[in-house]
């Protein structure tokens, strides 16, 4: 059984501490959870009892420690109060009893496990023994006490009766416990039987998605006294975890400052759903944003940001993008390092970071200077994001140095804060991405069979472990083959456990013209929502063409309003950048605003621009991001001959599933080819930067006046570099 501390208090109890150290012999050999202090329901009073130990075959025992002697103890009113030390305080059996029907309570919520989870609930009194207390109290019960020298609790005398729980109710019952109960829903099972429809297989595979595996619930149980660092790669639930701590914590401490914060705008609809929904279910009731605030990381006065809110509350003059000269490749570290030197006051207890590799040190350091001692930053960090750079930034260069040059977040000291809570926990298995659409997202990414060479590498063992796979035969030496594969248990496909209709989890159509393309996706949404029974908001449109807001994407929508489809498309026309998975509507996005959300369905179009040369990186990275977005089907698209070529490198990859079997390349090559490729990219828009000046001179000199000097000033500069 596994042990879980969510508070870091128990060290200041000997008594508790001996207690934990018992409960925990006891238990090494069963299937389940103890806790110290985890909030299973209800914190509405903010109490919660001393230990719980969650078996998933025998039921649920709680335990409270009450530390007083028989002489200062008077139990009143018929056990209502008690006078502990002359002080007068609620019973605390009766204030256990209610936790126990409160969690009595949300377990008959779900039919599936009704009626079929024992409860069982005592008090221990380490410093008194029966024999007195008996004397005191003879009319008081001890069925449920525990006196004196615990350690002969024994195991067998807790759990008598098994619960006999069927294997899709075991998952109902963990679910609930861990505190996923709400994405798992009211439904009859979560079904061993598979659905023919891809609609009817959605709500099965979300409700199957819901429950945590042990290193995911372990991070969303913990609260560090410190910075906590929670990575892994798409899909291995970093942003429900945060989301579900958030609002464990905006419970249990309904008094502090909460913050949730994230680089991409459009997560904003997914991070309230969620941290609603959980709150709602520990407390049946919605969560205060006036102290739990999710703001994204800029912001300005049509939307409030951490940046622009922390200006504001600090008297400095905040900057918007205009303000930020034009050679700055980073607009946000720009605007953040100005003001670092500010005497910035400290609001917020808790901060939660999610899309965390997307931040530059000086947001996190931002951060740091407006969290409250001991700093507990909670940052979500994803270990590829892009495959542009697998390195993992160190925190001590994130978070920055004090004025005697000592790093102000050390992890290298020790892997564990005090209470045995983690410091950087690491997720290991994916469970968002169908495993072949994960291992093609992979070889695209890094382009293992191009035909023109690999185009960037995993060059570490370390890290291609920390991704889910293992080096099976070979090295990772150059020009020796290697074999590269995804064990069984990082390769988990929800999809085949629900889903047994005709589509594939991945697919792929080259078509003749860009018309065509969207013609064949506009169809083939609208046979999903109508044949399939897939509601809209479960179906996203990727496109790798950065200018498909001009010319693709108002012809997608209007085809699919002419099928009867209703889509959006977020940040243009009058739709909120943030708008993203609109109930009722199909989303119409670029990879970056899709960066950060998911979808059942993706669709990932103009696939062939990940052979334009002159940003090849960048498309690389782009296609691996986008087909990391789904959560059930994929289907990718292309045009022209370049198309053919994308059809190639898939298909070499599905042929070697779970493997990667290809001649490991000499990074130096790849390094030098980079170099090559970015020198013709420089002198591309060294050409189209003239180009687009010839333009505006000859069209209108008088347009050159509205430009600031200094951006000006800053585009010239710009120029020059770029023609030497």
């Amino acid at each position: 059984m596994k042990s879980l501390l969510s508070s870091s208090d128990l060290k200041q109890s000997t008594t508790k501490s001996i207690l934990w150290d018992q409960l925990k012999r006891i238990t090494e050999a069963e299937e389940g959870y103890i806790y110290y202090k985890y909030p299973i329901t209800g914190m509405a009073d903010s109490y919660i009892p001393c230990f719980a130990i969650i078996d998933y075959n025998n039921g649920i025992f709680l335990f409270e420690v009450i530390e007083v002697t028989i002489d200062s103890l008077e139990i009143l009113n018929d056990g209502a109060t008690w006078k502990v030390n002359n002080t007068i305080i609620e019973s605390p059996l009766f204030k256990l009893e209610d936790y126990k029907i409160r969690l009595e309570n949300i377990i008959r919520n779900y039919r599936q496990i009704r009626g079929k989870i024992l409860v069982r609930d005592y008090m221990v009194f380490p410093a008194i023994n029966k024999t007195e207390f008996i004397n005191k109290y003879n009319s008081v019960s001890i069925d449920s006490l525990i006196f004196g020298n615990f350690d002969v609790i024994e195991y067998k005398s807790l759990f008598k009766n098994s619960l006999g729980l069927r294997e899709e109710e075991k998952k109902v019952y963990i679910s609930v416990i861990q505190g996923a109960g709400p994405l798992i829903g009211n439904i009859s099972s979560v079904s061993a039987e598979k659905a023919g429809t891809m609609g009817a297989a959605i709500k099965l595979l979300d409700k199957k998605m819901a429950i945590l595996d042990a290193k995911q619930h372990e991070a969303a149980v913990q609260i560090p006294d410190g910075p906590q660092r929670i990575r892994g790669m798409a899909g291995t639930g970093k942003t429900v975890i945060l989301c579900m701590k958030a609002a464990y914590l905006h419970g249990r401490y309904p008094e502090a400052k909460i913050l949730y914060t994230f680089h991409t705008q459009s997560l904003y609809n997914q991070v309230q759903y969620l941290i609603a929904k959980f709150y709602h279910e520990q407390n049946n009731s919605s969560p205060d944003w006036d102290k739990l605030l999710v703001l994204h990381s800029w912001g300005g006065r049509s939307k409030e940001g951490v940046y622009y809110r922390t200006c504001q509350r600090n008297s400095i003059i905040p900057m918007n993008f205009k303000n930020v000269p034009y050679s700055t490749d980073e607009p946000l570290d720009y605007v953040c390092s100005s003001i670092l030197a500010e005497n910035i006051s400290e609001e917020f207890d808790y901060v939660l970071m999610d899309e965390s590799q997307d931040f530059p040190p000086s947001f996190f350091q931002l951060v740091y200077k407006i969290t409250k001692d001991p700093k507990r930053i909670i940052f979500a960090y994803d270990e590829l994001q892009t495959l542009a750079n697998t390195k993992i930034q160190d925190v001590k260069e994130l978070f920055g140095y004090d004025n005697q040059g000592k790093p102000l977040v050390d992890f290298g000291v020790s892997s564990f804060y005090a209470d045995e809570i983690e410091k950087d926990i690491i997720l290991e298995k994916s469970y968002r991405n169908p495993y072949q659409l994960l291992m093609v997202a992979h070889g695209l990414g890094m382009g293992l069979y191009n035909t023109d060479g690999i185009m960037q590498i995993i060059d570490n063992e370390k890290i291609w472990n920390s991704i889910g796979y293992e080096i099976e035969n070979g090295t990772l030496k150059p020009d020796t083959q290697v074999t590269i594969k995804r064990p069984s248990e990082n390769t988990i496909s929800l999809v085949h456990e629900c889903y047994n209709g005709a589509q594939q989890p991945i697919s792929y159509l080259k078509c003749d013209s860009f018309v065509d393309e969207i013609n064949w996706i506009a169809d083939s949404i609208s046979n999903d929502c109508k044949k399939e029974d897939v509601e809209p908001h479960n179906i996203v449109v990727i496109s790798l063409n950065k200018d498909s807001y001009k010319r693709e994407f108002p012809l997608l929508q209007k085809q699919l309003f002419a099928l009867g489809v209703p889509s959006i498309i977020p940040g243009y026309e009058g739709v909120e950048r943030d708008k993203f998975g609109e109930k009722g509507f199909v989303t119409l996005s670029t990879v970056f605003k899709a960066k950060g959300n998911e979808a059942f369905i993706i669709y990932v179009m103009s696939v062939e621009y990940i052979y334009h040369y002159l940003e090849f990186v960048h498309a690389r990275n782009s296609v691996f991001t986008a087909l990391t977005r789904t959560k059930g089907w994929c289907r990718i698209t292309g045009c022209g001959d370049l198309m053919d070529r994308a059809i190639i490198e898939i298909k070499s990859i599905l042929e070697n599933l779970p493997r990667f079997i290809f001649t490991y390349p000499d990074p130096e090559k790849i390094a030098r080819k980079l170099s090559q490729e970015e020198y013709a990219r420089r002198i591309a828009e060294t050409k189209k930067t003239k180009n687009s000046i010839e333009q505006l001179l000859s069209a209108d000199p008088e347009a050159l006046k509205t430009i600031p000097k200094e951006h000006l000033a800053e585009l010239l500069k710009r120029l020059k570099s770029n023609a030497d």
